[in-house]
This record gives C-alpha cells, sequence and structure tokens, in this order.
C-alpha cells in the first residue's frame, strides 16, 4: 500500500502466559519509524508522547549478507535504545534476500530454509528481550511480495518461519501477517494452513479514508474468522499493526489527522486491540503534494540544537493528551446512547474513572453521561482545559468530532459501580435455529450482582443474515452496553439482475448445513412474475450455495424487487425468518453498441499494450440465460506499470441516476490475476476509484464493485465524500497489478447498476 518500516511498542515483561499488554494506556500505544539509530533528541521526544512501543523491519537482507552469517548488531543497538527510554518493539521479519530465490520472495523449499533459519538464529539471539516478531509486511500487495502476491507461498513460509521460531524460543511473540487493509481472503488461506497454531496474534493494517469507528464491522469480520479456524481453547487477538492518516490526502489537513489520532486508538481500544501502531513517526519529507510525506506525528526537518528537535503538529500534540489523560487507567466499557454515532468510553484506574467522549454525527450532540452529583473536569483533544461542568443525575455533555475527557476530581460512586459490571462481550454467537432466554437477576453476568435486564431485538444485516441486537441497562437508567448476536449458520441471499425473462435470486450457506425453506417475491415493480409464486429451497449438506430462478415478462429499463423467505418448520425461535425485505432496483446499462465505449491504456507511457475491444458471442452461455452478445476485452502488457480503462463515449451513458449502492456484471475470467476497479466522478469534482475483485478465476462469475462505503480511493478538491449526482469517467478499469508481462481476454455481460 505505501512504503513503510519502523513503529513503536510498549515495554513490558513477556511471560509464556502473557505475551501482549493489556487494554492500558499507554502500554498498548505505538508509533512506526524509520530508524535504527535514532538523532540525538529524538528517542526522548517520542517517549514523551507516551509512545510505548516500535515497529521496525529486521532486514534480511542486512543481516545476512554471507550465506549463513548473521550480523544483528544494529539491531542491537536499537533495542538498548529503546530500554533506556521503556520502549518494546515490534520487529518485522522482512524481506527478500538477493542470496535467495533470485532475490525475489521466498518461493521455493530452499529459499524458505533459509529464511526460517535466519529467523530462528534472530530469536535465540534476542531471547528474553521485549520484543514481538512479526513475520513480513503487507505481503498481500506487489510492492511488498515479488513478483506478484501469493497467499498460498505466503503460507508456506510462514508456516517454516513460525516453527523455527517455537523450535528457537517457545516464549517469543510471533504475529501475522501484516496484510494491506484487513484482507480476509487472504488471511483466511494463512489460517487454513494452520498459522493459528502459531501466531499469538494476527496483525493487520485497516487503513481507510474515512472515520476510523467504520473499522469495527472489518475488525468484527475478522474475529468471526479468528474464531472459525482458532485451536480450541485459544485466544487470538487482533493487532493494528500499521495505521495512518496523511494530512496530505484530499479533504485532509492536519487539524483533521489531529483529530482522527485519538479515535483510532480509542476505536482500537474498544475493539480489544492490544497493540495500536500508528503511522508515522515523523514526515517523510515536505512535498505539499506527496501524501506519503503527511503521516508523521511531527514535521519532517530535525533541528539538532532546538528543544524539541521536531515541530510538533496538533496530532504529536493530541497524543501527548490521551496519554496524560488516560495514564494508568485502562479501557473498561463502553456506554451506549439512544444514537450509535455517539461514543463513551469508560476508563479505570482503582476507584478513579475518567470518560473519553465523542460522536461521528456531523453536528454536535447533547448527551446525558451517568455520573453521582459532583463537578466533573473537562479536557478537549490537544490538552487544553474547558469549563467543569456539574452533574446532577448525570451530566450533559456537547459532544463534537474532536475527543473530550471528562474527569471527576473524586472518586464517584456511579461510575465506580458501572465500572465493577463485567464488559459485555462484542458480539456473541447463536447456532440458529435457537431460543436465547433472558438470564435471572442472579445470573452472574455483573461483578457486583446488581439486576440487570436484556432486550433482544431481531434486525438484519445488508447481507441478509439474521442479527438479532442485544443489550444491558442498568435498571431504568441509561447506562447500556450493546452486544451483536451472530448467527453462526446463516441463510445470506443475492438478488440478480433479469436475464432472458429469469429473474435468480442465489441463496449462499456458507456452514454448508443443510437447510430446506422456501422463498418468495413480496413486491416488485417493473416486470410480471406469472402466478407470483413461491419456491421451494432445498440445500443438502455440503452445498454452499443454490439458484432459485423465477419466470418474469415485461421487464421495464429499471426495475426493483423485494423478496422474503422462511423456514416453516422453526417456529419464532431465532433464525426462523431468514430475511424479510431482501430489496434491491437494478438498472441495466446498455453497452450493445461498438461506439458507445471505447478501449483507453493508461500508466507508464513508456510501457506500449495492446488491446482491443469487440462485441461476440459468449465464449459459454451465462448461467440461467440464452446467448447474447458480450464485450470481449483482449490485452497484452508488456511487464511494467500498465492498466486499461474502458471508457463511455455517450453524454448520455456517462450519467448515472439516483444513488446507486454497486455495479454488478457478469465476467468471464482468463485468471490472470488482474483487479477490476471503476472510476467515477461526483457533482464537486472529486475522482472515487472503488476497488473490484481479482479476475483470479476461470468462466463465469457474478461480481459487484461497490459506489459506496468508506473504503473508496479518491483525488481532488473535496472532502471525500460523494455528492450526487454522479457520473462515470470509467465503466471498468482492468489493472496489472502485478507490473508482470500478461496477455489474456475477458468477457464481460450485463452491467448493471444495483439500487
Amino acid at each position: 500500500m505505501l512504503a513503510r518500516r519502523l513503529i513503536l511498542i510498549a515495554f513490558f515483561s513477556f511471560t509464556a502466559e502473557a505475551k501482549l499488554p493489556s487494554l492500558a494506556v499507554p502500554d498498548a500505544l505505538g508509533v512506526n519509524i524509520h530508524f535504527t539509530d535514532p538523532k540525538p533528541g529524538e528517542m526522548r521526544m517520542l517517549a514523551d508522547a507516551g509512545f510505548k512501543w516500535l515497529r521496525m523491519d529486521f532486514a534480511w537482507s542486512g543481516t545476512e549478507r554471507e550465506r549463513g552469517v548473521y550480523d544483528f548488531s544494529t539491531y542491537d543497538r536499537l533495542i538498548a535504545t529503546c530500554k533506556a527510554h521503556g520502549i518494546s518493539a515490534i520487529f518485522i521479519l522482512d524481506y527478500a534476500n538477493r542470496l535467495y530465490d533470485d532475490g525475489l520472495s521466498p518461493h521455493t523449499d530452499a529459499g524458505r530454509a533459509a529464511m526460517a533459519a535466519w529467523a530462528a538464529a534472530a530469536v535465540k539471539h534476542f531471547a528474553g528481550q521485549p520484543i514481538v516478531w512479526e513475520m513480513w509486511n503487507e505481503p498481500n500487495i506487489a510492492q511488498f511480495w515479488k513478483p506478484r502476491p501469493s497467499a498460498d507461498d505466503y503460507a508456506k513460509l510462514a508456516l517454516a518461519v513460525a516453527k523455527a521460531v517455537r523450535a528457537a524460543d517457545p516464549t517469543a511473540a510471533h504475529v501475522g501477517p501484516a496484510t494491506s487493509t484487513i484482507d480476509l481472503a487472504f488471511l483466511e488461506t494463512c489460517f487454513k494452513a494452520g498459522l493459528l497454531d502459531y501466531w499469538d496474534a494476527v496483525s493487520v493494517h485497516p487503513y481507510r479514508q474515512s472515520d476510523p469507528e467504520t473499522a469495527c464491522d472489518d475488525y468484527r469480520r475478522l474475529r468471526e474468522l479468528i474464531a472459525r479456524y482458532a485451536p480450541k481453547g485459544k485466544t487470538v487477538p487482533i493487532l493494528s499493526g500499521e495505521w495512518g492518516y496523511s494530512a496530505g490526502w484530499s479533504g485532509f489537513d492536519e487539524r483533521r489527522q489531529a483529530k482522527y489520532l485519538p479515535r483510532q486508538v480509542l476505536t482500537n481500544l474498544y475493539n480489544e486491540v492490544p497493540i495500536s501502531i500508528w503511522y508515522d513517526w515523523h514526515d517523510d519529507g515536505q512535498d505539499p503534494k506527496e501524501p506519503e510525506h503527511h503521516f508523521g506525528t511531527v514535521h519532517n526537518p530535525y533541528k539538532r540544537d532546538a528543544t524539541p528537535v521536531y515541530d510538533p503538529k496538533p496530532a504529536y500534540v493530541a497524543m501527548k493528551a490521551l496519554t496524560a489523560q488516560l495514564g494508568g487507567y485502562t479501557y473498561n466499557k463502553r456506554l451506549t446512547t439512544d444514537d450509535d454515532r455517539d461514543w463513551i468510553l469508560l476508563f479505570d484506574k482503582g476507584d478513579q474513572q475518567r470518560i473519553v467522549a465523542w460522536t461521528t454525527s456531523a453536528t454536535p450532540r447533547e448527551v446525558t453521561i451517568a455520573s453521582s452529583p459532583g463537578a466533573v473536569d473537562v479536557v478537549d483533544a490537544q490538552g487544553k482545559a474547558l469549563p467543569r461542568v456539574q452533574a446532577d443525575d448525570g451530566f450533559t455533555a456537547r459532544l463534537t468530532d474532536s475527543v473530550q475527557y471528562f474527569s471527576p476530581p473524586t472518586p464517584n460512586s456511579r461510575l465506580l459501580r458501572v465500572a465493577t459490571w463485567k464488559r459485555a462481550p462484542l458480539e456473541m454467537s447463536v447456532h440458529a435455529p435457537a431460543t436465547i432466554i433472558p438470564p435471572s437477576e442472579d445470573d452472574s453476568m455483573t461483578k457486583s450482582g446488581k439486576p440487570w435486564h436484556e432486550y433482544v431485538a431481531q434486525v438484519t444485516d445488508e447481507e441478509g443474515a439474521v442479527v438479532p441486537s442485544r443489550l444491558w441497562m442498568e435498571n431504568s437508567r441509561q447506562v447500556e452496553q450493546r452486544t451483536r448476536v451472530v448467527i453462526t449458520n446463516p441463510i445470506r441471499f443475492q438478488i440478480l439482475p433479469i436475464i432472458d425473462d429469469q429473474l435468480c435470486v442465489r441463496v449462499a450457506n456458507p456452514s454448508g448445513e443443510a437447510f430446506a425453506g422456501v422463498i418468495m417475491p413480496t413486491q416488485f415493480n417493473g416486470f410480471e412474475i406469472p402466478g407470483r409464486q413461491s419456491l421451494v429451497i432445498d440445500l443438502k449438506k455440503g452445498e454452499l450455495s443454490q439458484d432459485v430462478c423465477f419466470p418474469v415478462t415485461h421487464v421495464a429499463p429499471r426495475y426493483e424487487v423485494t423478496f422474503a423467505a422462511r423456514n416453516p418448520d422453526q417456529g419464532d425461535r431465532v433464525g426462523a425468518e431468514i430475511k424479510s425485505g431482501i430489496a434491491a432496483g437494478f438498472a441495466p446499462i446498455d453497452i450493445a453498441g461498438a461506439d458507445a465505449l471505447k478501449l483507453r491504456p493508461d500508466g507508464d507511457a513508456a510501457v506500449k499494450s495492446e488491446q482491443s475491444l469487440s462485441l461476440v458471442d459468449p465464449p459459454e452461455p451465462l448461467p440461467h440465460a440464452r446467448a447474447s452478445n458480450v464485450l470481449k476485452l483482449t490485452y497484452a502488457f508488456p511487464a511494467g506499470w500498465k492498466f486499461v480503462q474502458l471508457m463511455p463515449v455517450a453524454s448520455e451513458l456517462k450519467k448515472i441516476e439516483g444513488q446507486p449502492k454497486s455495479l454488478a456484471l457478469w465476467v468471464y475470467g482468463d485468471n490472470a490475476g488482474h483487479r477490476l476497479r471503476l472510476r467515477f466522478t461526483d457533482a464537486s469534482g472529486q475522482t472515487f476509484q472503488p476497488n473490484g475483485p481479482r479476475i483470479d478465476f476461470a468462466g463465469w462469475r457474478y461480481l459487484t464493485i461497490p459506489l459506496t462505503g468508506p473504503d473508496l480511493h479518491h483525488w481532488g478538491k473535496g472532502d471525500g465524500n460523494i455528492h450526487y449526482p454522479i457520473q462515470w469517467q470509467t465503466l471498468l478499469l482492468l489493472d496489472n497489478e502485478s507490473r508482470l508481462q500478461s496477455n489474456g481476454a475477458i468477457y464481460v455481460a450485463k452491467p448493471t447498476l444495483v439500487y
């Protein structure tokens, strides 16, 4: 993703039972660095901010320059410096070594054995030191895994290294794979290979240009995946191994970066992430147009004779305020309001409690926070004291998108009581069909034995899984926690666009359990379904999906449909209503005209590619469809940076009505691994480029590319939010991410906007 190097870590003692810190400030906090020998005054300034972890490349090529001969002296100096300042280290075991596998990422038995031997020697050399060993950095992108990412190759290497690390020092802390973003497909390959048997934590890099709180759903999905593959009885936490916001991104500045730093750390603590590494320590440069130069907490120029030796940015001040206000306190629980945009986190230190609060709402919100009567001190995100507030039955706080710290100057009996209650789990797994029975008052969900009440409401997520929500209340007062209830054997549905007078619903069954039910259309317009019939779903054990198709007539250019499905044998138990109201609207895009679209090569102008576009018969029949014309995109990419864009020509084809959620299309893949993307512009002039899937398959597959959501890469002046109406810039983009020579062809059929 980005060219990065190092990070900071909290100094603590490792034992075989506890290799990672608790959810305490500042023990959980670190920062990325780019040095092994700090400049005078640099480490002192870094430690003064409260950073307790350092993450740093532990370079294979720099420590084994002759086969089997290792020199770790550079890192001996760094560890000594860290220990002098109460800082621990995450050392990244990376990258390739020119002595093996032609300098590419290890992919042969000999190359893997060589790296495993080197890693074992390093772990043995530093045994007993406060170090977490991390396996590689972002192996899921081509920048860091050469010549092209391969989850299978990485898993083989990581497994060899993990076994060597465990043999060299069974007490060593060992984590991985440090993926760029939370790449669930890559991570699942690692887990299937058995790496959770060896790793003490799963490290990821949750980069995004949206609010830090949007990472919660990604973390939840990763926790569910870990739970599926972790050895029985083993808890495997998630580490936020690298994550930051550039003040040089479009719509960002140093003020917004400073708002996001504490919110990122606090979001991680809420998700029970024991280490949060901010990228980056100092700016990498001073070019105002280069976003990579502006991730730092301090400015770039080093000032040898000044104090401090770097000019602090607001992000540095925000970090210092966070560690000053919460230093020595441990995350206790989140208290919820009637609006999920409000964040109220309780921290605890003996008989003292503090609250940090903010909202993701675009406008300030007034909320009442639990407290016994008395004064409460208030400090803003930059450490500035604000006017005291007075609590009666709680106190009123005006929340903004910048954190505030609330501190009763004397012990607060109500907050103390709330702190003694057990923290509700982030999610609770339930196997459907099931009945959730509220526990009795003597059920020990609380340490204090105080009564609590449970309310269960059934809601549905966007994918169609039944997800009851669960919350706890202190009698009738506004002290609540919520838990997401996860169905471990969900049935999910996806409505496919109409093709040749058939409307199909794809029924996915990820658990592979047998399931029988019925599915029926409940509302539809723009077409007719003769007889309005219901169809049977009959999934045998091990059958992961099934398509159920309805005949349709009189299809309009744009149409909408809503479905419901039930298992009639499950009564009122959880899971009886599999999905109510699966709604989707579709607007097919007419690409039949040969002159409606044009191909445009892009990337490195010196790399001369060949490409062509034609309207042809499909190489194989589309699923659920008769033969129809499709687009064939033929390409020949030389080695180097190259991609090709499929661009609308007619102005009418560029227009996009309404606010679509995604672009769906059928693609006949060539298994070349190229990435699909698209581009659109909004009313403010910003350009957005969402990522689609890789073409790592052969034959027809139904794909979707999001047009909304938090992870849309964008550029141009603006705030990063989509301002409608939008229009196509590039209907489809085929990117040769590996930058290797490649030639082939893909076929595209039935592109459709989904609402």
